[in-house]
């Protein structure tokens, strides 16, 4: 009884750790002889920035956090279908979690964008739980339930465009958030000039691609 709890105990560690490797064994001996023959298939993404399409503006959101929980930042950027600058800003949110975080950042960003007439509009984030979440995948947790049904209320009424994004393409928002480490509160830019030189040189790398 005692080796039957723990095959499957280690079998359901496995397949929760190991989630994409099919057929793993039942039994512990040949679970170790599975693994031991196991070669792992490396796959390489490229990651390129593309500007919005003609005509659009573009929005990355992304939440920066020390620790989960812990002192907590929100980035948004907008920019035009030229990749110029148009918007950004810096929050801090203080302790809270990621979750919080990314669904506040997207809030914001989805928030000035509706209020300065900023559409057609891409919104894209490094949250792919999160854009699950809006697009109504899964359900939100509830602490970022009531930022959630803004989100999608604006999203019905507005012509945007949800989209994932990997984070070394999110590098410019990612930036606009880590500013607030350095100088406490919420920090706005409106035009290339006004950012840190740093960022402006992540902005000036996003246009090339």
């Amino acid at each position: 009884m005692v080796i039957h709890d723990i095959n499957r105990t280690l079998h359901q560690l496995a397949r929760v750790r190991y989630a994409w490797m099919p057929n793993i064994p039942l039994l512990w001996p040949d679970i170790t002889q599975y693994f031991e023959g196991y070669k792992p298939i490396l796959i390489t993404t490229r990651v390129t920035r593309q500007l919005p399409f003609h005509g659009w503006y573009k929005c990355n959101t992304d939440g920066a956090l020390k620790g989960n929980p812990g002192p907590s930042l929100l980035g948004v950027f907008v920019r035009n279908d030229e990749g110029d600058v148009v918007y950004a800003r810096a929050v801090d949110l203080g302790v809270t979690t990621n979750v919080v975080a990314e669904a506040k950042a997207i809030l914001q960003g989805l928030e000035y964008c509706v209020e300065h007439d900023l559409h057609p509009l891409i919104l894209e984030t490094n949250s792919l739980v999160m854009k699950k979440v809006i697009e109504g995948e899964c359900d939100p947790l509830w602490v970022i339930a009531n930022d959630v049904k803004k989100i999608r209320e604006m999203k019905g009424n507005f012509n945007v465009i949800f989209q994932h994004v990997f984070r070394e393409g999110n590098s410019v928002a990612d930036f606009i958030a880590n500013i607030v480490f350095f100088f406490a509160g919420t920090s706005e830019f409106h035009s290339f000039t006004e950012l840190p030189s740093a960022g402006s040189r992540l902005i000036n790398l996003d246009k090339l691609g």
